[in-house]
């Protein structure tokens, strides 16, 4: 006899297809929209506010039923965020590297993220996939450091990441991906329980931003920033000159700047150079190179003309810079009652140096700079992000770049690009330095929010309810 079912009843574990309208085209289209906006509030066009809200439509897009393989979503973005930069960085090879890696890395992001997010439907746990990825870029790709994260343009508003004194550079990873990606499942989920989470959860951060903020600072010290480009150098008598006459304190000027002539008489050469840029009464950390030694240093030398410290490039450029690195051996002074310390260039783009600064209460950071057009934003923004992690004033003398005074919330007190103004100019202003206090992050650096992040992830994986059809789980595209 033949069996009838009622209306609407089922065959059970026989799969249900999904009968959602797929979005292939608008998904790719809103991943697009993601890259171009990170691309517009990066160098050189600058629009750094977007940086608060370009992931967004991206974030959305993970969500959308889509029959394509997450792949492509991630590539729409990378294509559109990547390509445009190589009108602009030029063709060097460390630069071209970033680039490519800048691609691969959002590509594999987006494609484990979209499928991380729909085995967890977490964003926390996407917002900690982000920051593990971006670690790994600055650990296995270390061309240019922090310089190569897409969240360093958030140095252009130091109010809203105060809070990268606790977290560092991750931290704002962290916070930029999660506040994003819980606005785009509000949206997409129309729930206002979400919107209760993200506005609690940027309460929170802006609490922890002012009271970073609002902290006292230490004393004030008149300090100078000869900067210069090509064609422009002044004359090292002028600088010093120039430096007295401004009432400053403490001079700095630029990376190699100066050079011993490389013959038996080097040591003479070196004597001759710290004589004719420092009069007396005046410290100042000069950028010189050593070529009997193969070395770029800065040399200390204090208000009587004694040389009291060196310090070496650690963080070397791959495929540029072929010279002997320092050994990573901080040098540190106490010149008008402010403990001061040095960095070179690249070494400002990794935070190994800047915790050991950090750490030992270092109050101002001299940081003598070469760099060149196409580059000099990205490693600018990098630069002003070590005064928010370890709270310390930086003035940073620059040849073919930006040469600035900044304080220690990361405020920018005095700047110049010489490459737009091509003249020699000196920055002089009167910088509160830091209070000396050792910032956690100094302290533990990126490791807590690494094993952060990847404790989320594996919460996320083993605590959602797997979607599962006919009895076997499914591994979305």
């Amino acid at each position: 006899m033949k069996m009838s079912r009622k209306p609407g009843e089922m065959m059970q574990n026989k799969p249900v297809a999904d009968e959602r309208p797929t979005r292939g085209p608008l998904a790719f289209f809103l991943a697009s929209v993601s890259g171009l906006l990170l691309f517009v509030a990066d160098h050189p066009v600058h629009l750094y506010g977007l940086n608060f809200v370009a992931l967004v439509p991206l974030l959305f897009a993970i969500q959308m039923p889509i029959k394509s393989a997450s792949a492509w979503l991630g590539f729409a973005t990378a294509i559109t965020y990547a390509a445009p930069m190589l009108a602009f960085v030029g063709s060097s090879p460390p630069v071209l590297l970033v680039v490519l890696c800048a691609f691969f890395q959002w590509w594999m992001a987006i494609f484990f993220a979209r499928r991380l997010f729909l085995a967890t439907r977490s964003m926390f746990s996407v917002a900690a996939l982000f920051c593990v990825m971006e670690w790994m870029v600055w650990t296995f790709v270390p061309i240019f450091g922090t310089a190569q994260s897409f969240a360093r343009v958030t140095s252009a508003v130091p109010w809203a990441v105060q809070f990268a004194a606790w977290t560092g550079l991750l931290g704002v990873v962290f916070f930029l991906v999660l506040t994003q990606g819980l606005l785009a499942q509000a949206a997409f989920e129309r729930s206002f329980r979400l919107l209760i989470v993200l506005s609690v959860l940027i309460a929170a951060v802006m609490g922890l931003n002012t009271w970073r903020w609002s902290r006292p600072l230490g004393a004030e010290v008149r300090v100078a920033a000869q900067g210069w480009d090509s064609g422009s150098k002044p004359k090292p008598l002028d600088i010093g000159l120039q430096a007295e006459k401004v009432g400053a304190h403490i001079l700095v000027t630029p990376e190699t700047g100066f050079a011993t002539s490389g013959t038996a008489n080097d040591e003479a050469d070196e004597v001759g150079i710290v004589e004719e840029i420092c009069p007396p009464g005046l410290n100042a950390a000069v950028g010189v190179f050593r070529h009997d030694l193969g070395k770029n240093q800065i040399l200390f030398v204090d208000e009587a003309g004694k040389l009291e410290e060196r310090y070496s490039k650690t963080h070397l450029i791959m495929m540029t810079e072929s010279y002997n690195a320092g050994d990573g051996s901080l040098a540190v002074v106490d010149w008008c009652g402010v403990k001061c310390g040095g960095m070179i260039c690249q070494d400002d783009n990794f935070t190994d140096l800047s915790r050991g600064y950090g750490r030992l209460g270092v109050q101002l950071m001299l940081v003598p700079t070469n760099d060149w057009r196409q580059i000099r934003g990205y490693h600018y923004d990098s630069s002003v992000m070590r005064s928010i992690e370890t709270g310390y004033a930086i003035v940073r003398a620059t040849s073919g770049g930006i040469s600035a005074i900044i304080s220690p919330r990361g405020e920018i007190l005095k700047s110049h690009d010489h490459t737009e103004d091509r003249q020699a100019l000196m920055l002089v202003d009167d910088v509160p330095t830091g209070d000396q206090s050792v910032t956690l992050y100094s302290r533990l650096g990126d490791w807590p929010m690494f094993f952060a992040s990847i404790a989320l992830i594996l919460f996320g994986l083993s605590s959602r309810v797997k979607q599962s059809v006919g009895g076997r789980t499914t591994i979305p595209n």
